[in-house]
């Protein structure tokens, strides 16, 4: 016998159709990450001697303004005397804002998947395998074994509702979900961001709208690795927020994932940051970096809790916001703290923002959970003096490049190199090392230039040796062929750091 029931609406999180396979952060390209246009060099002026500096221009970005110290260049040559001067350079702006105080509860229950009045669907159902919703339009579908599949009728009165949406998230275990509507369509769901972009989500906001009465709908709940649980949320828009954010309804996450254009993420949903915000459940491995950004917000606060006891664990802070400039008029609110977690132990992440638009599902947001997420930029230092070398001669010069972020690696895209402004007198040069300020050894002997092709390591960011560092001493030992004057060091490359204030104090 067929059963039919009307359910109003509750629910919330993850894409709607037009947004499954979508990156919808305005600072976040395909790659993940935003990249900062090269800075601009301004004008120069004399107040160190011996000394080549390199300080940003001030920004006119109406974005909030930088709290942090200035970025500066400082190369020195220690065998050649020369001039003092200064460049201005324009770089990335950085923190700003006021971290809200938000509300906490002090009572959480020990497994949020059980809580809410979740009714767990039994394996084996009568005919169709029919959903019931409990009080909070909420229904929790196990497949323990892969391959389990379910099937669920769900009907909706589109005179009452004519924007309803379906929530689906992963409720607990580390199995993927898919999940089927008729007439809308398919999304997959599952706890580890294996791709760079939110094409496989957590969670999933499905917009079901409709008119003319009742409507009758079919959900296939399937997996194909077993070990599965979801939560599917019935709700509107108006209610979204409410029934489906909050611990109740904290979705399970696994640790990001290096690649070669940086750390995995999430794609999540905007609309659920109000209130009591968005609750994820996480293993962790030990000390954990956490990372939530969104296009044009900068109040992201992350705090963190024992998910068996409730805990307070710590909050992300002022100093650990930073603002990402993509033009004068776009920018991307950042928030990132590493958080000394314990090994096997279950926390509960709380994302919260008070700026959000709630009626706008298409408006997104990124976080990220595991391995230190980065943020792109494009820079050119380059000496201010010129140098001359005699034939034959083998000379060593050293500069010292200071002031961007401690954490500021070099990416895998850029040249660095020390050379003249001609082409013909470059090869002349016969041999020509750049060393880095950890140690490492860039090979130019043609024309004293060096192309970087090497990618971050993100599972060893601080202690790689193929993560070279920015700021500190280059060394530079050059021969050439014939006399040559006219030379600059330049590097001019894209580079990461780590937002916030951990890992750059």
């Amino acid at each position: 016998m067929k059963i039919k029931r009307k359910v109003s609406f509750v629910m919330a999180l993850i894409l709607s159709t037009s947004l499954c396979m979508t990156n919808v952060f305005a600072a976040e390209p395909s790659n993940a990450e935003s990249v900062i246009p090269t800075e601009d060099i301004g004008e120069t002026r004399e107040d160190f001697t011996n000394e080549e500096i390199i300080v940003p221009m001030d920004e006119t970005d109406e974005a909030p303004e930088d709290s942090t110290s200035e970025e500066s260049v400082d190369l020195t040559e220690e065998t050649v005397e020369t001039p003092e001067d200064v460049i201005y350079d324009t770089v990335n702006g950085k923190t700003v804002g006021i971290s809200p105080e938000f509300e906490l509860k002090p009572e959480m229950s020990s497994r949020v998947q059980n809580s809410g009045g979740g009714e767990k669907i039994d394996n084996v159902l009568t005919l169709g395998n029919f959903a019931k919703f409990d009080a909070n339009n909420k229904v929790i579908v196990e497949l323990p074994e892969a391959g389990d599949t379910k099937t669920f009728n769900m009907q909706i009165d589109h005179s009452l509702y004519p924007e309803a949406r379906l929530c689906v998230y992963i409720n607990d275990g580390l199995g993927d979900c898919k999940v089927n509507v008729s007439d809308i369509g398919s999304y997959v769901i599952r706890t580890n961001p294996a791709s760079i972009s939110p094409g496989f989500n957590n969670k999933y906001i499905i917009n079901i709208n409709g008119s003319g009465g009742v409507k009758d709908y079919t959900v296939t709940v399937s997996t194909s690795a077993g070990n599965a649980c979801c939560a599917l949320i019935l709700a509107t828009q108006e209610t979204l927020a409410e029934m489906c954010g909050g611990r109740e309804n904290a979705t399970s996450i696994q640790k990001n994932i290096s690649t070669d254009y940086g750390v995995s993420w999430f794609g999540c949903f905007q609309p659920l940051l109000t209130g009591e915000g968005e609750w994820f459940r996480y293993t962790a491995d030990g000390d954990t970096y956490i990372r939530a950004y969104a296009s044009m917000i900068n109040d992201l606060t992350v705090s963190v809790y024992e998910a068996d006891t409730g805990t307070f664990v710590g909050r992300t802070t002022e100093k650990d916001r930073e603002i990402e400039r993509e033009s004068d008029t776009s920018w991307t609110g950042q928030v990132s703290k590493k958080f000394a977690l314990q090994p096997g132990h279950e926390y509960l992440f709380q994302v919260q923002s008070s700026s959000v638009n709630t009626t706008n599902n298409n408006k997104m947001y990124g976080f990220t959970v595991g391995l230190a997420s980065t943020i792109f930029q494009m820079i050119e230092v380059t000496s201010t003096n010129s140098y001359t070398i005699p034939a034959n001669t083998t000379k060593i010069y050293t500069f010292k490049v200071s002031g961007y972020p401690n954490s500021t690696r070099l990416s895998s895209y850029g040249r660095i190199s020390f050379q003249t402004g001609s082409v013909t007198s470059n090869l002349d040069i016969t041999s020509c090392t750049i060393k880095a300020p950890n140690g490492k050894i860039f090979n130019a002997p043609s024309q004293g230039l060096y192309t970087l092709s090497q990618p971050i390591d993100y599972n060893n960011y601080f202690t790689s040796p193929n993560n070279v560092p920015l700021n500190g001493t280059w060394t530079v030992t050059i021969r050439s062929s014939a006399a040559l004057s006219g030379l600059k060091f330049r590097i001019k490359a894209q580079v990461e750091h780590i937002p916030g204030s951990d890992g750059n104090e």
